[in-house]
């Protein structure tokens, strides 16, 4: 009969054998995943509450009309990019294009040239490599304030989610308007949230308050007359807001594809959010700041509006100039805060004689169309209004630049490219171990050093389509050429013509690459190459697909940095037209030694 102790030790084997159990499952369950976790699923599967993925329209195209096809980055990477609209505007992104980062980048400042429009703004970011687009759209909430739930804090959430998804990828915002505040609630709500931000680009951010806001919730009168206490440029400023919000009805022939000035009720400044939005809100003032750390780009509208007295003989008696921003935020509080900023300027006038005067002017071929100020109506559709700004081609290009900049610099992450001084044929003329001579080539005539050559005795000789531009002396004339670095193959040559002393080149190039992503490439070896119709030519062949290009007197590997980099793309006929080059990371460059250290 088994004894109590007996019973107890037992029970101890049991319940020890059921916790090892437990643990050996646990661990099954939290290991199996962490390996996933370091490749994440394809951006459209990761599935963050409040961030919509933003499918490329088919109406967003290339220069040539080609579709355009998202890419990893040069790292084999995914990088979220969000867009967060603006008070009373959307994010959706659809073949309706209401969304306000989807309409066309059809406008321009220059009035003597014009923008063509193939792509949106979205569509323009997503031809560069690495971007995962998602919208967050709050605009059934967006009459109240960023601190609500559905916006500040949802924004903040998802930020969170799109960080983790992507397997640790700093997020890029792209916001507009009011989305910008909801950024600045996002990130100073949480302190840890900064860290998972690289960059923001704001568009017309009211970050210190809208004059418009203020000026339609006090009235016309009062809020001109507050603003021409900020001397002859507030006045002139208020006297412009004044003409326009008077004259609003004026302009209802002139279409309105999102809320402005005029298109708005002004009932709207009396809400929520519309009371914040104001210069001098108390929810302004206690909205966090931008975060150190975090680049902020600003972009603005920066509308001048000149007005000016004249006698009846045309001679100016007073010019001042108003300067209402994009006509809802000014430009001082758009750019308040940030690490950087652009504009975009436009000059208008106010003044009847003056606008005739040159009209007059164009006619008679005396006064270029880019001097002459713009009637003040044209304004509200033009490329600095607010809600324009993300259709603006200067403001596209800067917009296309921070983002690209963001994303090739991640490049630098990564550890530093391992250089290999690859020893195929040893002191003595044999193939070096792992090394195995597969056959002969024909005779060659030696002219040159190897480019990949970092020691003496290393030739460059033709035809090199017999694969002989990286060829060991092995006694008289005879040579062992190899392949790739990495496929170990050599090949018993003989020169026409006795060997010369060859010493390596100083401006070399490595023999063999490996990629981030785990491509293999090596230098170009003889023969004609396809072309591309931006004169690129091809430097290292890949995998058949994919070339590693070079330019005249731009280097084909970089080796100014750490990480070393190269531009990878396609080829084709001479007048085939490819995307712009991937900049690319390389792992390991591998360059022809004989192990003298000579």
């Amino acid at each position: 009969m088994e004894s109590a102790v007996d019973h107890r030790n037992s029970l101890t084997v049991l319940l020890r054998a059921t916790a090892v159990l437990a643990c050996v499952v646990l661990v099954s369950v939290f290991l199996a995943p962490a390996s996933e976790a370091q490749q994440p699923a394809t951006p459209v599967e990761w599935g963050c509450a409040g961030a919509e993925f933003a499918e490329v329209l088919p109406t967003d195209t290339h220069r040539n009309g080609a579709a355009i096809e998202p890419t990893r980055d040069g790292r084999g990477k995914w990088v979220p990019v969000l867009f967060v609209h603006g008070w009373v505007g959307k994010a959706t992104h659809d073949s309706s294009r209401e969304g306000a980062f989807s309409k066309p980048i059809d406008l321009t400042r220059s009035r003597v040239g014009s923008a063509e429009a193939r792509r949106s703004l979205i569509g323009q970011l997503q031809t560069i490599p690495g971007v995962a687009s998602f919208t967050f759209d709050y605009h059934d909430r967006s009459g109240r304030w960023v601190d609500d739930e559905g916006i500040g804090p949802a924004l903040g959430h998802a930020i969170d989610c799109l960080y983790e998804s992507s397997g640790g990828e700093k997020v890029i915002v792209i916001a507009h308007s009011m989305g910008g505040l909801a950024t600045r609630f996002a990130l100073g709500s949480d302190k840890a949230r900064a860290s998972k931000v690289s960059s923001v680009v704001t568009y017309g951010t009211p970050n210190a308050g809208s004059l418009a806001a203020l000026v339609a919730a006090v009235g016309v009168d009062a809020g001109t007359k507050a603003l021409s206490l900020g001397g002859t440029t507030g006045v002139a400023t208020a006297t412009v807001l004044r003409v326009l919000l008077a004259s609003c009805a004026e302009s209802s022939t002139i279409s309105m594809n999102d809320a402005g000035i005029c298109a708005t009720p002004y009932g709207a400044f009396d809400g929520e959010a519309g009371k914040a939005l104001r210069v001098g809100s108390r929810e302004l003032d206690r909205l966090a700041s931008w975060p150190a750390g975090v680049d902020v780009h600003a972009l603005a509208g920066d509308a001048r509006f000149d007005i000016t007295e004249r006698s009846w003989f045309g001679v100016p008696v007073k010019t001042v100039q108003g300067e209402p921003g994009d006509l809802i935020v000014t430009t001082g509080s758009a750019v308040e805060g940030s690490t950087g900023s652009d504009r975009v300027k436009c000059n208008y006038q106010l003044n009847v004689k003056q606008g005739t005067r040159d009209t007059v002017g164009l006619l008679a071929e005396v006064i270029p169309l880019d001097e002459v100020p713009d009637q003040p109506f044209a304004s509200f559709g033009g490329a600095c209004y607010h809600s324009n700004l993300m259709r603006t081609l200067e403001l596209s290009v800067v917009t296309t630049a921070v983002v690209n900049d963001d994303i090739v610099g991640r490049i630098q992450d990564l550890a530093p490219t391992q250089i290999v001084e690859e020893v195929a044929v040893n002191t003595d003329g044999n193939p070096a171990e792992g090394y195995r001579i597969v056959g002969d080539s024909a005779e060659v005539d030696c002219y040159a050093a190897s480019i990949a050559a970092i020691d003496d005795g290393i030739h460059r000789c033709s035809p090199t389509a017999s694969g002989a531009d990286i060829c060991y002396e092995v006694g008289g004339p005879n040579l062992l050429c190899a392949g790739s670095p990495w496929d170990r193959e050599l090949r018993r040559a003989r020169s026409v013509e006795p060997l010369a002393t060859v010493s390596p080149p100083l401006d070399g190039s490595p023999w063999g690459l490996e990629l981030a992503d785990g491509t293999m490439c090596r230098v170009r070896n003889g023969g004609a190459w396809p072309g591309r119709d931006d004169g690129l030519n091809g430097a290292y062949s890949c995998d058949g697909t994919n070339f590693v290009l070079s330019e005249q007197d731009v280097p084909v590997v970089d080796t100014s940095r750490r990480v070393w980099t190269v531009r990878m793309g396609g080829l084709g006929e001479s007048n085939e037209w490819f995307p712009e080059p991937t900049v690319t990371a390389v792992v390991k460059a591998w360059f022809a030694a004989t192990g003298n250290g000579s």
